[in-house]
């Protein structure tokens, strides 16, 4: 009988071991790779936006909109984040791993393993990697999705291991009543983090407890963030609230090249809005710059998107202004811009 081993603990760290079907190495070499952030995953990002547009869904749509822009980057990036995870459990690469499982789930439509944001698959997506063989699933962590995906799959689940070592698992009604105590250990280096069970209420004494763990405890706010795997990260920089949004996390692209023929160096697109406009229900066409590098995508006005369309690198500004029909100085203007910005630069 075969072992299935849960999608958890994420990101994988070593191979898969012969003899079983380890979830977690298949996610990591089947979706979190350039090839299918970039292909299938956009595709299916770009469906799902338009479904999620056309049925007015705006909060939906706006959360869709960022993981198809994000995929640019994600798809560039994620391999050197999986490299510089494994040597070193980099604190900035798991970062970037998160927010490529979030679009994987987004795009798949799938949902997430208790207590971190790491993907749990559907039925149909595992079965497909087990070609029919008989079954079991084999847990191997705490919270690392065992439970689940054998509800899932309704087969049966062998192992229940507890918290490791400097964690523990509190239920958030005990949240309040054992405050002190947690505290203590947080801070006497005993435990790491609590896992808390459960929506803490929104309390001020709730809150003042979940503060003061956050306060104390090295890896609580990386925990609480990443799941069991934040536990690998050195205390130094378990701390440290690196996000998505961060402007160091990814690259900013140098500016272009002047010359008289240009060509550029990004894809432009037409996106249904910015978030703000999106959220609110209020779609407004924009244009978006995006790289094939770990470089943020860069919204501007639909006319740059298309001036920086038009560029083949053989037509002058004054060519590409009259296929455009538009004025030579406003098109001269523009290119400017998107030479400033590093989205077009000379040819050759």
């Amino acid at each position: 009988m075969t072992a299935v081993l849960p999608p958890g603990p994420f990101p994988p760290r070593s191979l898969e071991e012969d003899g079983a079907v380890d979830l977690a190495v298949r996610l990591w070499t089947d979706l979190f790779q350039p090839g299918w952030l970039a292909g299938e995953g956009r595709v299916l990002l770009e469906h799902r936006l338009a479904s999620a547009v056309d049925a007015g869904e705006w909060e939906r749509a706006a959360l869709l909109q960022a993981a198809f822009l994000d995929s640019w980057p994600l798809a560039a990036g994620v391999e050197s984040a999986g490299l510089a995870w494994r040597a070193h459990a980099d604190p900035r690469a798991l970062v970037i791993i998160a927010r490529a499982a979030l679009v994987v789930q987004l795009a798949r439509g799938w949902g997430s393993l208790p207590g971190a944001p790491w993907c749990l698959p559907d039925a149909a997506w595992v079965r497909e990697r087990l070609g029919g063989e008989p079954f079991v699933v084999q847990a191997r962590a705490h919270n690392d999705g065992s439970a689940e995906l054998a509800q899932l799959l309704g087969c049966e689940l062998r192992g229940q291991p507890g918290t490791p070592d400097g964690v523990l698992d509190v239920a958030a009604q005990d949240l309040v009543s054992q405050r002190a105590q947690l505290a203590g250990s947080l801070s006497r280096g005993e435990l790491q983090a609590v896992l808390v069970r459960g929506e803490p209420t929104p309390s001020a004494a709730s809150q003042l407890a979940l503060g003061e763990l956050r306060l104390e405890g090295s890896h609580q706010r990386a925990v609480e963030r990443f799941g069991l795997s934040a536990l690998e990260l050195d205390p130094s920089s378990a701390g440290q609230d690196w996000s998505w949004e961060d402007d160091g996390l990814l690259d900013a692209p140098s500016p272009g090249r002047p010359g008289p023929v240009l060509v550029a160096c990004c894809e432009g697109r037409f996106i249904p809005g910015p978030p703000s406009a999106l959220r609110a229900g209020r779609p407004q066409r924009v244009g978006v710059l995006l790289w094939d590098a770990p470089v943020r995508p860069v919204m501007v006005a639909p006319v740059a998107v298309a001036v920086a369309n038009a560029l083949d690198g053989v037509r002058d500004s004054a060519a590409v202004a009259a296929s455009l029909g538009g004025p030579l100085d406003q098109v001269q203007l523009i290119l400017e811009e998107l030479l400033a910005l590093g989205a077009v630069s000379a040819s050759g």
